[in-house]
């Protein structure tokens, strides 16, 4: 397969590392080590690579992988004891694979940590305990509970009753779907699941369903858990519930972090190699002490190579044979921006025709600042600067205080609109019901008109609602560039992603060029590559600015820019805040210094307990004896 986005040809590493996985056939016939590899090498290799992208991708601990995997082997089963053709027994087991996993992700997704590992374990308990039950109930109370006779598959006149013909077919199939499950990771949809991973809300505020894209996930897991199921169903003819125990599903989650979580290829490909590695000693030279070996092993691995084997490989000179996801997004960036320049990376989007209304033609402007002039054929048209965000009496309360109290204010489209006020004055409560991170008691959030209020966070961001966070929310898993190219959505749904299409890899250029451009107009250039927790704090400060700013919102809420700046970092800051103005970007801006504030307000609007107690040009606030109290204290502003 060609990599578009890398800008090189991947595929030989690909062919030789399937051509290493299939040398095993052309060695032996020896039973034991084919059955070793099918098992452990190629059905481990698919259930894995489905669990990286849950595990790894989204953070979602499943212990009832068990569950899905004997459920699936089960349905496969009765559809190849009934003499259908194996494709058939395929479909059969990766349907009941996704309505178990349908079943047990949507209640279990909104679960985190340990409750969802406990309840995906409980679930895979029953799935377990409903099979056996099935033959029973469909034989009689005397019938076994094992399925007997299950044919290996059928490719045209090739009937695969050998063990080394299923052994490359196993392989055959395996391949490509670790190649799927690396394509999540090397899209946008895999950065949004890593971002839901890393910081569900700040997710959310750049446009990421949260429980779509946990369900999505869980249900791509699914699928190709049933697909193993269906291998193994034809594998094993003598299927029987004895073959399937709950500690499993603890099992694939070990081999996943011996591999390497979150590794895209490595992670699967390693924790099966793993995997029969260990089997085979514990059966062949520690057959008391398996249960033991494996532990020490685990730990071992944890101790010296936290990252998993794949995290190893990774110190050592195939780094720079295969480099990683961050090193290669940067490189095909640099090579894109060399030819082809990629557009202006701060440019506002179109605010739409109801952002601005003609009022008259002439020659001059009015001074209170609503209105601007532009060049027209027919002369100097006058245009005044309608509301692009509307807030009418916000009520948000926690418990028996109340955030914010009646909170009404506009904001023109062009300008940089300050909320001040002391601590606890609902600043940063105000941005949280704006963008939908806190539901409003009462009250309403209009954007170019439309009412947002009902809305939640994620379909606010794609109406055109940016935002950053006084306390800093980047995703620390990701490279400086996967950041700054969240802010920018794909055109294509995720099955396209999933498959890699021309189209999504040329999309995936163009992105990175553009987030490249950004990083180095803001002085984040040299650290594309780079994790985003390896920044300093200003960095960080910058690099959640661009994210945000890269998604060309209507309006954009900066909570507290300068918070915790040296005074370099506070200017640098300013002016980036400037350009994207200049940029034609409306902001909502929360800051609490007055030298930030005069140089950057057009209108402010103080807040004091939650209440609006002025409101309009910065030198006119300043001086309006009600916030000259707030600030300093009562009777300050009549001090000589």
């Amino acid at each position: 397969m060609t990599d578009l986005v890398a800008g090189t040809r991947r595929w030989p590493y690909g062919i030789a590392l399937l051509a290493v996985a299939l040398v095993p056939a052309l060695l032996t016939d020896n039973p034991y080590y084919l059955r070793l590899g099918i098992q452990y090498g190629a059905i481990y290799a698919i259930v894995l690579a489905g669990l990286n992208v849950l595990i790894g991708g989204t953070g979602q601990v499943s212990l009832g992988h068990v569950g899905i995997f004997a459920t699936a082997a089960y349905a496969g089963a009765y559809v190849g004891a009934a003499g259908l053709p194996w494709i058939l027994t395929a479909v059969a087991a990766v349907t009941a694979a996704l309505a178990v996993g349908l079943v047990i992700g949507f209640p279990a997704l909104r679960l985190r940590g340990a409750y969802l590992a406990l309840t995906t374990l409980a679930f895979g308990l029953l799935a377990i305990q409903l099979i056996s039950a099935i033959p029973r109930v469909l034989a009689g109370a005397g019938a076994t509970a094992t399925v007997v006779d299950v044919p290996r598959p059928v490719l045209g006149p090739i009937v695969l009753t050998g063990n080394r013909g299923y052994y490359v077919f196993c392989i055959l199939l395996a391949a490509p779907m670790v190649a799927l499950a690396r394509n999540v990771f090397w899209s946008q949809s895999g950065r949004q699941l890593q971002a839901v991973r890393d910081h569900e809300g700040a997710a959310s505020t750049l446009g990421i369903s949260i429980v779509p894209a946990k369900l999505g996930a869980f249900l791509f897991s699914a699928a190709l858990a049933g697909l193993a199921g269906a291998l193994y169903a034809s594998f094993d003819p003598l299927l029987s519930p004895d073959n399937f125990k709950a500690e499993d599903s603890i099992t694939f989650v070990i081999a996943l972090l011996v591999g390497g979580l979150a590794a895209p290829v490595a992670g699967p490909v390693l924790g099966a190699a793993g995997s029969i590695v260990l089997v085979y000693l514990g059966q062949t030279y520690f057959r008391s002490y398996q249960a033991l070996l494996t532990a020490l092993v685990f730990l071992a691995i944890l101790a010296f190579a936290p990252r998993g084997l794949g995290g190893l490989l990774r110190r050592t000179p195939l780094r720079r044979l295969l480099p990683g996801v961050g090193e290669t997004l940067v490189q095909s960036a640099a090579k894109a921006r060399a030819t082809d320049a990629p557009r202006s990376p701060i440019e506002a989007s179109d605010t739409g025709a109801d952002a601005t209304a003609v009022v008259a033609v002439g020659l001059s402007a009015r001074e209170n600042g609503d209105t601007t002039t532009v060049a027209h054929p027919a002369g100097t048209v006058l245009v005044e600067r309608a509301p692009l965000l509307e807030v009418q009496d916000l009520v948000k309360s926690y418990g028996g205080v109340r955030a914010i109290d009646g909170v009404d204010f506009l904001v023109k489209s062009g300008d940089i609109h300050v909320l001040m006020g002391p601590n606890g004055s609902g600043k940063s409560t105000c941005l949280d019901v704006i963008c939908g991170l806190a539901a409003a008691d009462s009250g309403r959030v209009f954007l170019c008109g439309n009412d947002l209020t009902s809305m939640p966070a994620h379909a606010r961001a794609r109406a055109g609602i940016a935002r950053t966070f006084q306390e800093i929310r980047l995703f620390p898993g990701m490279t400086v560039l996967e950041n700054a190219m969240l802010g920018n959505p794909s055109r294509y749904r995720a099955w396209r992603q999933l498959l890699r299409t021309r189209g999504v890899a040329a999309e995936e250029r163009e992105h990175a060029a553009e987030a490249l451009a950004l990083l180095e107009a803001w002085g984040l250039g040299e650290f594309a590559s780079r994790a985003a927790s390896d920044l300093s704090y200003g960095q960080r400060k910058m690099l959640e600015l661009a994210r945000a700013a890269s998604r060309r919102p209507r309006v954009l809420l900066v909570d507290e820019p300068s918070a915790g700046l040296n005074p370099r970092w506070v200017a640098s800051m300013v002016e980036a805040l400037q350009a994207l103005r200049a940029a034609g970007h409306t902001l909502l801006v929360v800051e609490h210094h007055q030298d930030v504030i005069a140089d950057l307000a057009d209108t402010v609007t103080v807040l004091d307990s939650g209440v609006v107690i002025a409101e309009g040009p910065p030198a006119a606030v300043q001086r309006d004896p009600r916030v000259v109290d707030v600030y300093l204290g009562p009777g300050a502003a009549r001090l000589p």
